[in-house]
């Protein structure tokens, strides 16, 4: 009986019995990948539709919420619902004050350096409550550690603390040595503080 073991329809169907176990084998392996993947993300898939929601609507996230039925409701993309900002004293003429800062557009200031202390109350847009969580979540996510400290010591020290169904995150940056992220959270925090009509309780 002649031997064909090695003829070349033997030997072809040898091959492709090996690249079909190699395709399934590969298969299996990315099982445990692509669970990773999906489980990671829903944070990816929110925060990628929060920037694509206010890259469409800019100024007008929030106003149209419910309106249409291909997203969710504007405030339902906002992983964090409250921030709040604080400034210490420095050697030298640095505001002191703690702002809070709530998705539905109050904004409270406990400040020792503004309006003779006190509490006072004002109001932040949706639009501009949403696009400090969008930069505090890239703050988040860029940031290595929760406190920087410059060596130096006549500095202030800015906290930012981020909370809402995402959980809560706090930074503290001594002499604005953080990731550039968290510089401008707090330069933009800064700016809500000078812009926002305060009313003295």
């Amino acid at each position: 009986m002649p031997d064909t073991s090695s003829s070349p329809l033997s030997l072809r169907r040898c091959a492709g019995i090996a690249i079909y176990l190699t395709v399934i084998i590969a298969g299996i392996a990315a099982v445990p990948a692509l669970l990773a993947d999906e489980a990671r993300p829903a944070r990816c898939r929110e925060q990628r539709t929060l920037d694509e929601r206010l890259a469409e609507y800019g100024k007008a996230f929030g106003r149209r919420s419910g309106k249409d039925e291909a997203w969710p409701a504007d405030h339902d993309l906002l992983p964090f619902d409250t921030i709040v900002f604080e400034r210490s004293p420095c050697f030298g003429d640095c505001p002191v004050y703690r702002m809070q800062l709530h998705s539905d557009g109050r904004a409270e200031l406990v400040g020792a350096s503004r309006g003779n202390g006190g509490t006072s109350r004002g109001r932040i847009d949706t639009a501009t409550f949403a696009r400090l969580v969008q930069l505090g979540r890239r703050a988040q996510q860029t940031a290595t550690r929760t406190e920087y400290l410059a060596d130096w010591t006549d500095d202030y020290n800015a906290t930012i603390t981020l909370s809402g169904r995402a959980g809560r995150w706090r930074v503290s940056d001594y002499g604005e040595v953080a990731p550039i992220e968290v510089w401008a959270l707090e330069r933009l925090l800064h700016g809500e503080y000078e812009r926002i009509e305060w009313t003295r309780e």
